[in-house]
This record gives structure tokens, sequence and C-alpha cells, in this order.
């Protein structure tokens, strides 16, 4: 969940550098793209660790898809790209990340209840026996 966490406040952070400007405007976006590219690059590595049940594993899947193409779309902001920024792309990819993000989380965390619950349920019945 802190990986999901932590990609998102990145993205987040992007977000909000686009509109600096002035002098070190361009390091500024720089900077956050590279950050964002290095969370999303942890997140891709994650993608091997199998969780959850199916649905948790194609929305898993579907989240770090999404962060990958938000990524790709991004890296033109910065300074001295041979690609061409379009900010439409851009906003349409973030929205996918942020729905696919609360999406994912909110399915983790009501799975990490659910087990919380379960073994808080058993936790007296092993006690027992010892």
């Amino acid at each position: 969940m802190i990986i999901i966490e932590r990609v998102n406040s990145h993205f987040d952070v992007l977000d909000q550098s686009r509109s600096a400007t002035g002098l070190g405007a361009n390091e500024i976006i720089a900077a956050a793209v590279d950050q964002v590219s290095d969370s999303v690059a942890a997140l891709n590595k994650s993608r091997r660790l199998i969780w959850g049940g199916r649905d948790s594993q194609i929305l898993q899947r579907q989240y770090i898809d999404c962060c990958l193409t938000a990524c790709t779309t991004a890296t033109p902001m910065k300074m001295g790209s041979s690609r061409r920024f379009d900010p439409s792309v851009y906003q349409i990819n973030l929205n996918a990340v942020r729905q696919n993000g609360a999406a994912l989380y909110f399915r983790i965390r009501n799975e990490v209840d659910l087990l919380s619950s379960e073994i808080a349920s058993l936790e007296p019945v092993v006690l027992q026996r010892f």
C-alpha cells in the first residue's frame, strides 16, 4: 500500500510542478519527472508479487499499466525532450492513475481489514491451547 501512496503522491507533485514558472522551473519539473519515473519503476518491479484474489491481481496490473503510460506521457515535460508534451493526453492518463490507484488501495485495505478480523477471532482459540 505504501508504494501506491508514494506513486500517487509523486504524480501529485509532478502535477503541481507544471505550474512552476521563472528561474529554476525547468529543474523543478525535471526533478518531479525523475521522481515519478523512479517510483513507477519500483512499482513495476512489484508486478511479479502475487497477492489477493483474482480481482485484486487484475486491479494491480491495471494500475501498474496506467502508471507506466502516464509516466511515458509525462517524460516530454522535461526540457530538451525530443517528443512533444500533450497536456490533454497526460491529464487523461493521470486521471486513470488516480482512479485505479484509489480502487486498488481500497481493495487492499478491505482485504487487510478482513484478514485482521479473521486473525483476531482465531487468536483466543489458539492462545487457549497454550
